[in-house]
């Protein structure tokens, strides 16, 4: 049998042993222990011993998410401090009613903190604060201006605004005078015109409307009565897009569709580069290096590519820009 060595008085770590507190289940020496941070726990003199444990949690410090600046509902996050709940680390936070408030990292990020406490005041005037209507309205402004938001670069990325009557304290409110309840389950809020950016929200583009009806107007439905004609002509010009930009022979007819000549397309085209752009980067999304690629700012499923109009408008060169090219597959679904 292993002699019994008392570690009372002795460091391992950040934790300082207090005391011996006998043995647990398992007939192993348990102490007393104090974490730097303040923390207080019994744990077992084996894994003090081995390096096991070297903090209640406070140590790992450099893994913190660092929140400062960003927003959390109406909470913009100012300085991380000294204090920690539950292991979790508290935000100094700015309400934008001008209060001062200490919020827990997962309580910002799960969203369940969101305002001083004046966000939930202001619930109380409409009663509706666990409706579907006002789960809707939440998404809806959050999605829009909320850059964490997985899917704000459909949204807010895009330039989609919320209108000036269904935002601020009395949003939800004129959003639900507008809306109305939602009819079913199987409704939720839609805009008619999905190129319309500035008011994307508002009581003139929205209703509530069903499955059928959004595929209908989604963004990646073509817009054409003619599919064959539409994709046909969509891999014709975007592979002549290729050949213009990596120098490869092109047939010249399609070039009158960039609204300018090959040379002026591609000094425009870089004269949008951002800074790790370059010629010798273009190419494929890829895991193993930074791409970019050409997207289109409107997307091609907006138009009807069966129609030479369109055509001449959806691969003009002002609708074009050079793109990462994993931001660009990622958005091809909606295109």
């Amino acid at each position: 049998m292993a002699k019994f060595k008392d570690l009372s008085g002795q460091r391992f770590s950040r934790w300082l042993v207090l005391s011996y507190e006998g043995k647990n289940k398992q007939k192993l020496s348990i102490f007393k222990c104090k974490c730097d941070c303040g923390v207080i726990k019994i744990l077992r003199g084996t894994e003090l011993v081995r390096g096991h444990t070297k903090s209640c949690g406070c140590s790992s410090e450099d893994s913190i998410k660092d929140l400062i600046g960003k927003q959390y509902g109406k909470l913009v996050v100012l300085k991380m401090t000294s204090q920690r709940k539950y292991r979790s680390v508290v935000w100094k936070c700015r309400c934008d009613c001008g209060n001062i408030v200490y919020v827990q990292s997962g309580a910002l990020q799960s969203g369940n903190t969101q305002s001083c406490g004046c966000l939930n005041l202001g619930n109380l005037k409409h009663g509706m604060s666990k409706s579907v209507e006002h789960r809707t309205w939440r998404a809806m402004i959050d999605r829009c201006t909320n850059p964490n938001n997985k899917k704000y670069l459909d949204y807010g990325g895009r330039g989609i605004t919320i209108c000036e009557r269904w935002l601020g304290e009395d949003g939800f409110i004129h959003f639900f005078e507008d809306m109305g309840p939602r009819p079913s389950n199987n409704h939720s809020i839609d805009r008619k015109d999905n190129d319309l950016l500035i008011n994307g929200y508002s009581k003139d583009n929205c209703g509530w409307a069903d499955k059928t009806i959004q595929s209908n107007n989604t963004r990646s439905v073509p817009h054409s009565n003619n599919l064959i004609e539409h994709k046909r002509w969509r891999q014709l010009l975007q592979g002549s897009l290729v050949h213009f930009v990596t120098g490869q022979a092109a047939t010249s007819i399609y070039e009158k569709y960039l609204g300018c000549s090959v040379e002026e397309f591609l000094r425009y085209i870089e004269s949008r580069f951002e800074p790790w752009m370059n010629w010798d980067n273009y190419g494929k999304a890829s895991f193993k290096k930074q791409t970019w690629n050409l997207g289109h700012i409107r997307g091609c499923n907006t138009f009807d590519l069966s129609k030479e109009e369109d055509r001449l408008v959806c691969f003009n060169y002002r609708n074009l820009k050079p793109m990462d090219a994993r931001k660009n597959a990622q958005q091809a679904r909606a295109y």
